[in-house]
């Protein structure tokens, strides 16, 4: 163990380290604007009227070819390991499953992938229509939609970090939207189920009390 001198040294090494993190950190703090500006974009929420292209519509057009599953195959062998059977320590007892057991597995992944593609490209295709429609005519979102047979759905409010009923996560929709001009229409936007186009419906505001509340909390994240 260690000996009374050496101790009460380390223990005054351990004061003085201390001490310095204190005097770094004291004068250091975040201003109110940045942390309201964080919050609100974690927090305000919005609803969207918006165009769905679900990518389950477009997997029997996705071709996945045996060379493109061969090479995902070859490209990501790390991802199909075995483990080792459990209490062995035996680093080389893991496997790397047989390709004809993966196979399967890997075409649906990229079937799927392919098939977000489509949907993009698609949903990509109909917002030219769109915008033809409605510089031309003068007309809405809605009323182009209708026009071209389309039907508009309308999600209930979310924030960031949450999900959207049949679309998948929500990030990349509200960073889209963040970006948009009141009624403007967005391009095409991949989604974690395909693709959308939208415009904002309405927004609420993030919870100024709640916020209070959970300030200190937040700014520890």
């Amino acid at each position: 163990g260690l000996d009374p001198r050496a101790f009460e040294e380390m223990i005054r090494s351990n004061l003085r380290i201390q001490k310095f993190n204190e005097l770094l950190t004291k004068d250091v703090s975040v201003p109110d604007e940045e942390i309201v500006a964080a919050y609100e974009k974690e927090n305000n929420k919005i609803k969207i009227s918006y165009l769905a292209f679900p990518a389950d519509s477009f997997v029997d057009k996705a071709k996945v070819e045996d060379a493109e599953i061969k090479n995902y195959y070859e490209a990501h062998k790390n991802e199909f390991i075995i483990p080792a059977k459990e209490g062995s320590k035996d680093k080389a007892a893991e496997t790397t499953g047989a390709f004809d057991d993966v196979k399967a597995d890997i075409k649906t992944f990229i079937a799927g992938r392919k098939a977000i593609e489509l949907a993009v490209k698609s949903a990509g295709g109909e917002y030219d229509r769109l915008m033809g429609i409605m510089t031309k005519e003068n007309l809405t979102f809605e009323a182009s939609a209708a026009k071209l047979g389309l039907k508009i759905v309308e999600s209930g409010y979310f924030s960031k970090n949450e999900s959207i009923e049949g679309v998948g996560e929500a990030g990349q929709v509200t960073d889209v939207a963040a970006k948009l001009k009141a009624d403007e229409v967005s391009r095409a936007v991949e989604t974690g189920k395909g693709a959308i186009i939208f415009k904002i419906a309405g927004s609420q505001r993030y919870d100024e009390e709640k916020f209070r509340i959970e300030k200190d909390d937040y700014l520890k994240k």
